[in-house]
């Protein structure tokens, strides 16, 4: 469908006092220290990256940083190697190697879990901030039971990472409190920051995002909140806690759930008729098999139930909830 004269709607949906934060203890730099930055292209990672280097520079630091975004420029993954020494001349190398990164800003929690990424920490080294938001890969177009191992992703990064790991779902917590999910990894890199593993001061990091130009005030803001994330964990896994719909789990309840979609698909008649039939079976794993793909045969997606479902309440409120505008 096409909607004319809306626009997605930006508006913060929770307002939080971040106050006077206590400064955190920065992190000695033996050499060089080493942070890699993951995510998704035309997400701001590489930003990201720009301003920590710019804040190194601004520090009296030496500095030097690498975008790996291979073909991905939009949607793909994307990693940033950093490297910042106390002088120019301590990096001869930017690529970070094998077992030698001290921070990572995860931006996407595939990416961060990955091997080309768990590869360069190392257990008791690498400490840093994951976003834990999970953002549906390509795969899913060829895989209709597509899903994304969430927990078991961040078991990886908890073997690796340890006590050092902090992760929480930084999309929805710059959609609730800024309006929009694109300031995530500018939470995350306040939040990196808050747990001492950035190696410049925050007076530098700040005027490192006025040079940048681009929405200074928010992106200031979105820093100062993934500082106010790390020292107040148990409200951020309240802001950001899942609203998931409760799904049926016994097979009386799934038999149930179908009968009244049949209902709205077209009447008590087809429901009483799936009921009857689906009845007949008496062995559990048979009748289950029955009662999922009996309806699918009844209620198949027609123009007809495309109609019903476009003009119904409940959708009409979805768009409200969504776009602004006329």
């Amino acid at each position: 469908m096409t909607i004319e004269g809306a626009a997605i709607r930006k508006a913060a949906t929770v307002e939080i006092d971040t106050g006077d934060l206590p400064e955190p203890v920065l992190p000695e730099i033996d050499l060089t220290h080493n942070t890699v930055i993951t995510g998704v292209g035309g997400t701001g990672v590489v930003t990201i990256g720009a301003v920590l280097a710019m804040a190194a520079h601004l520090d009296g630091k030496g500095a030097g940083m690498m975008e790996m975004a291979g073909l991905a420029q939009k949607g793909g993954a994307v990693h940033i190697h950093c490297r910042i020494g106390k002088t120019p001349e301590d990096i001869t190398a930017i690529r970070v190697a094998v077992g030698e990164a001290d921070t990572l800003i995860g931006g996407d929690l595939v990416v961060s879990a990955g091997a080309k990424t768990t590869e360069l920490m190392a257990t008791g080294r690498t400490g840093g901030v994951v976003n834990t938001h999970e953002i549906v890969t390509g795969e899913f177009t060829r895989n209709t039971e597509f899903t994304i191992p969430r927990d078991r992703l961040i078991l990886t990064l908890e073997r690796k990472m340890q006590d050092g790991l902090r992760s929480f779902n930084a999309s929805e917590l710059a959609a609730k409190v800024m309006g929009d999910a694109i300031y995530s990894n500018m939470i995350l890199f306040g939040a990196a920051w808050q747990m001492g593993q950035v190696p410049v001061t925050g007076d530098a990091i700040r005027r490192a995002i006025e040079l940048n130009g681009a929405k200074v005030a928010e992106n200031l803001r979105a820093f100062e909140i993934g500082r106010w994330a790390v020292l107040n964990a148990d409200e951020v896994d309240k802001l950001t806690a899942s609203q998931l719909v409760d799904l049926p789990k016994s097979l009386d309840e799934k038999i149930a759930f179908r009968e009244r979609h049949l209902v709205d698909y077209q009447g008590p008649r087809l429901a009483k008729r799936y009921r009857k039939f689906v009845a007949r079976f008496e062995d559990a794993t048979l009748r289950e098999a029955v009662a999922k793909g009996y309806h699918k045969l009844l209620a198949y997606k027609d123009e007809y139930e495309v109609a019903r479902l476009l003009s119904a309440p409940e959708f009409r409120a979805q768009l409200e909830d969504t776009f602004e505008g006329e």
